[in-house]
């Protein structure tokens, strides 16, 4: 959304939303002066009742029993409805309804009262009943909807019977004869001292009061809505002529000059003295600015390229150079794989034609030779042996990455515990014990990790400390989650771990053969598998108290 689609959401709001709030705000505060207009009307209706009760009771009353005292009235000239103040409010009540065109309702109600035109309706009696369970209200009052009409109600809380009030209140046999002559003996009595006996129940209609005030709010609000609409009519059109129109100027300026239309070296002209103006003027200087970049840019482009086009020239020659060497160094590794399987082969034959004459020469001449020459044949036998042993694991060592099997899916619990079978018998021999942990499922060359891991644990075995029992634990963990760490920890005699990158090396020793026999490649060849699968070798260790080698290689 643009700035002048939004300045104009924001005038409509200015509008209307203020609109809005004034109808409102005056139906409300209309509605609370019908309120209070109704509550004024109820306190006189009710000052009004009360001033009639009181005339009756102090006034009217005692004269009349006075008359009737002095001159000696029959009683059967009294009439008590006559003489109850009650009565003469209700019929007063009736004249001023009757003169009247408003629809008051004012009523004293009661609940079985000695006159039925008293009597309490429904609501009326829920009422007095609150009154009665809960003597600390007085008065109930609210603004609700009776007979479809809107209304104010109001009741109060009247008479509360006293010792004195029991004769007419209590039994029909307490009584006095008259009033059971007038009312019977059944309206009216059954109460007891305390009891809430009557109220004054008073409706004031308001709907006229709402309907103007409804009237009222709408003619405020339309005239509120005149105002603003007019006010932001005025406020658009200056902010149109003023801001809007010139920064459309400007847009289609910077459309034109982005397709091209127009060059950037072309100013903009405003001839205005504010902001904008500003604006436009930063513009101006930052085009001319753009324009002698450019020059010069193109410039050092130009530049840039002869450059490039030497060093490309250049590193073509340089990579035909690398190529040439690239497949010198290919066919020299064929020749030297060639070398190493023709160079293994020829260097063990005549180690076994050494070791054959070597029997032979023991078995047909041993009786012959003295102590002397027994012990020469055993160390050229040990030595040939050894040969052997050497090149055999040199070939190896070379064979790694050049005759392997493509990797696979492997369960390396199933390839460790393999390894541990073939094992088994120098495990017994050693009263060793190999504990493995759960270990993965992962791309690799099976026959390798087979060879990795009787390595290891060749090792760990044979360089086991005298008097203790070998024991060799494999476990793995995920570092994170693209690898796997995998740890084969021995107890025996360990090593200095300035060696530990020497023992990786290839015909390395630590010991001599007189201590532990080996030609110093198994480690070597541990490495070069690892790293043929992309992996890292290292290992931690105490003498005396173990090592641990500790092998990460990739989940893929």
């Amino acid at each position: 959304m643009n700035l002048k689609k939004k300045f104009k959401l924001v005038v409509l709001l200015l509008i209307f939303f203020p609109s809005l709030v004034l109808i409102i705000i005056t139906n409300i505060f209309m509605k609370h002066l019908a309120y209070e207009e109704a509550y004024s009307k109820m306190e006189i209706m009710l000052a009004r009742t009360n001033a009639i009760h009181q005339f009756i009771n102090e006034d009217a009353r005692p004269v009349i029993i006075e008359m009737i005292n002095q001159y000696e009235i029959p009683s059967s000239f009294f009439k008590p409805e006559i003489m109850a103040s009650s009565y003469a409010v209700r019929e007063i009540n009736n004249y001023f309804i009757n003169n009247i065109d408003t629809a008051y309702y004012f009523k004293e109600i009661s609940i079985n009262p000695r006159n039925p035109a008293n009597d309490a309706n429904d609501f009326e009696k829920q009422i007095l009943q609150q009154f009665n369970e809960n003597r600390t209200i007085t008065e109930y009052k609210s603004v609700e909807t009776v007979d479809g009409k809107k209304v104010f109600r109001y009741i109060k809380r009247g008479e509360i019977l006293e010792k004195a009030c029991m004769q007419c209140h209590s039994i029909p046999a307490l009584a006095p004869k008259n009033l059971l002559d007038v009312y019977g003996d059944e309206r009216g009595f059954n109460k007891s001292i305390g009891d809430v006996v009557s109220a004054q129940s008073v409706m004031i209609p308001l709907d006229d009061a709402y309907a103007t005030a409804n009237r009222l709010s709408i003619v405020f609000g339309i005239i509120t809505l005149c105002f603003m609409t007019a006010v932001g009519l005025g406020l658009s059109k200056f902010l149109n002529s003023q801001i809007f129109n010139r920064v459309d100027r400007v847009k289609i300026h910077f459309e034109k000059v982005t397709k091209g239309q127009l060059n950037i070296n072309n100013e903009m002209i405003d001839s205005a003295d504010d902001e904008i103006a500003d604006l436009v003027n930063y513009y101006n200087g930052m085009a001319k600015a753009i324009s002698q970049h450019e020059t010069k840019l193109q410039q050092e482009k130009n530049s840039l390229k002869e450059k490039v086009d030497s060093q490309t020239a250049s590193l073509k020659a340089k990579n035909e150079q690398m190529e040439h060497y690239a497949n010198e160094l290919k066919r020299s590794n064929e020749e030297l794989r060639e070398f190493t399987s023709v160079a293994s082969h020829d260097l063990q034959e005549p180690l076994r034609k050494v070791v054959a004459f070597s029997e032979r020469l023991r078995r047909g001449y041993a009786h012959v030779l003295d102590e002397k020459g027994i012990d020469y044949l055993e160390r050229m036998e040990k030595a040939t042996i050894r040969m052997q042993s050497l090149i055999d694991n040199l070939l190896k060592l070379s064979r790694i990455n050049s005759s392997h099997e493509p990797f696979d899916t492997i369960d390396l619990q199933m390839v460790v515990e393999e390894v541990v079978g073939d094992l088994q018998e120098r495990i017994d021999q050693t009263g060793g014990q190999v504990i493995l942990g759960q270990l993965p499922t992962l791309k690799a060359d099976k026959l390798q990790m087979r060879q990795l891991f009787q390595n290891l644990i060749s090792n760990s075995l044979k360089y086991h400390k005298n008097g203790r029992s070998p024991i060799v634990s494999v476990n793995s963990s995920e570092t994170d989650n693209e690898t796997w760490e995998i740890t084969v920890t021995d107890n025996g005699i360990g090593f200095n771990e300035e060696h530990t990158e020497r023992i990786f090396k290839p015909f390395n020793r630590l010991h001599g053969r007189n201590e532990y026999e080996g030609s110093g490649m198994g480690l070597a060849i541990c490495k070069k598998v690892v790293e043929r699968h992309s992996g890292s070798i290292t290992a931690k260790s105490t003498i005396g108290e173990g090592s641990t080698f500790i092998i990460k290689l990739p989940k893929a």
